[in-house]
């Protein structure tokens, strides 16, 4: 998690970064994820997290 915030952070062009998971994120990553703070987007007028924490379930059950 802290190699993805850093890259963010590095590289000008990624706004986010998302990181897939097969178990749900520990309270060490989710801090360091809430600590990226968030990209705010003009074309929907919405902020996000810059760091985004997924689990393959919850990937999955998007799809359905």
């Amino acid at each position: 998690m802290y190699n993805l915030h850093g890259t963010v952070e590095r590289e000008k062009q990624a706004e986010i970064g998302v990181f897939i998971t097969l178990q749900s994120a520990t309270r060490p990553m989710e801090i360091e994820a809430m600590e990226a703070g968030y990209y705010h987007s003009k074309a929907f007028r919405r902020d996000y997290p810059k760091i985004q924490i997924y689990t393959i379930e919850q990937l999955l059950a998007w799809q359905r």
